[in-house]
């Protein structure tokens, strides 16, 4: 397995106001989000979906996928393990 270092760029927010207003749960993080706080791009969570490596991801209706915050500090941990 190919560890992968991560560097927190930004604190890990739960939802966008926009997706709060629009009713998300702030358990949730949008693949955007996510990206930034782990200093990368969307496409490259985009490509650990389709390898299915990565925090978990839920889909909640076509093209809407949304990561638990619980399940991304989970595997953040779990990678800061594997590297130490």
């Amino acid at each position: 397995m190919r560890n992968v270092n991560l560097v927190l760029r930004q604190p890990l927010t739960c939802g966008s106001e926009k997706a709060r207003a629009m009713g998300e749960s702030a358990d949730f993080v949008t693949p955007k989000e996510l990206a930034a706080h782990l200093g990368m791009t969307e496409s490259g969570l985009r490509g650990w979906r389709a390898r299915g490596v990565g925090p978990k991801w839920v889909i909640l209706a076509p093209k809407v996928v949304r990561y638990r915050r619980a399940d991304v500090e989970e595997w953040i941990r779990a990678k800061t393990e594997e590297e130490t």
